[in-house]
């Protein structure tokens, strides 16, 4: 793992969000790396200083709305900055006091702005009499006739829009979806349907395509990757297997015990998901196979992909656990506790998209998190 990904998690720990597993790691790697120390210092006493600085304030009433109106229009696309490594979170840390001091300085600022600021005062405007007209030009002047009101004109009546359908017919069923991140991983719910699964999530770009089938019909969904309102696409004749869109392949019968396979994107290494007696994930050599060993006890599921950098694996265990495991720091995480049906990477390895059953409807629902 970088320093990059390490500042992440340094600012993950000073909140209290890492799972200890996480926590030894991260203090495996700042003791051996001075950069990082000096990173997590100087992140501890920012905190320390804006909880030292910035003493609780209850804003005035009716501020959140005063300042909501005053804003510009919110625009459709977020632009998300990433701390950059070594020297760019010296940056990052005077960008963060300067947008507080910006905050903290609109909740002083109560009232009327001339009171604030004496220097702005109201324009004056002069008053000229006018002489009074004379009755010669009174007599000259055009009768003025008043203008009947215009008649009122009554609104149409607001229509609700009617329903998708699919199959010239059936009305598409209501989808769930939350806008709120939970958890280590900022898990983010894409979507979410009460009586039918949502499973194979495909990422293009920055949306998801996601498969349902209902009364027989299979139907595909897209949704942004950051999430959004899920949009119905269209109906399709098949639905594509978890392992087709990991690039991975079932290699149980030639193995004689379950084992799914992955080559790496370099196409040097092969990593394997092993059930039965070697149950665990193994990663070799694609041309020594035999002299591939085991890396991580938690195997035996029917999920096994490579990120696109081939820097990390996902995959699942017996009980449909999802993990990931990092080649060069040697290290496994579990992203999800069970039941995972399919998952897939985005473009930069920083996201995983997955079914998996979850909440209170008793189907598989579309997840994202994000992982360092």
């Amino acid at each position: 793992m970088d320093c990059r990904s390490i500042d992440n998690l340094i600012q993950l720990n000073i909140d209290k969000q890492l799972s200890p597993a996480a926590q030894a790691y991260l203090a495996e790697h700042l003791a051996a790396c001075e950069d990082c120390r000096a990173a997590e210092s100087a992140y501890m006493a920012l905190d320390a200083l804006l909880k030292q600085e910035l003493p609780r304030v209850e804003p005035p009433a009716g501020f959140s709305a005063a300042v909501m109106a005053a804003l510009p229009a919110a625009r459709d696309n977020a632009v998300v900055f990433r701390p950059r490594r070594k020297q760019g979170w010296l940056y990052g840390l005077a960008a963060c006091a300067a947008a507080v001091a910006l905050f903290f300085g609109i909740w002083v600022l109560e009232g009327d702005p001339a009171e604030n600021f004496p220097l702005i005062a109201p324009p004056v405007i002069a008053h000229v009499d006018e002489p009074e007209p004379t009755e010669a030009e009174v007599a000259t002047e055009p009768l003025q006739v008043a203008e009947a009101d215009p008649e009122p004109i009554e609104p149409e009546a607001a229509t609700e829009p009617e329903p998708q359908h699919y199959s010239t017919s059936t009305e598409l069923p209501a989808v769930a979806y939350n806008s709120e991140l939970s958890g280590e991983y900022a898990q983010l719910l894409l979507a979410s349907y009460a009586d039918y699964d949502a499973i194979c999530p495909v990422i293009n770009g920055d949306t998801v395509s996601y498969y349902t089938e209902i009364d027989g019909v299979k139907l595909v969904w897209m949704v942004p990757l950051n999430g959004g309102e899920p949009l119905f696409e269209g109906e399709t004749e098949s639905i594509p297997s978890p392992l087709s869109v990991l690039k991975a392949a079932d290699r149980s019968a030639e193995a004689a015990t379950p084992c799914i396979s992955a080559t790496s994107p370099d196409t040097l290494s092969v990593a394997l998901n092993y059930g039965g007696d070697r149950t665990g994930l193994w990663l070799g050599n694609v041309n020594e196979l035999d002299q591939a060993v085991q890396v991580d006890a938690n195997g035996g599921g029917s999920l096994l992909g490579w990120a696109p950098a081939g820097n990390k694996l996902l995959y699942t265990d017996a009980a449909g656990a999802l993990h990931i495991y990092y080649i060069a720091e040697q290290f496994a995480l579990t992203v999800y506790p069970s039941s995972v049906h399919s998952a897939c990477w985005s473009a930069d390895g920083l996201s995983i998209v997955f079914a998996a059953l979850g909440g209170e409807n008793g189907h598989y629902n579309i997840y994202k998190v994000s992982v360092p």
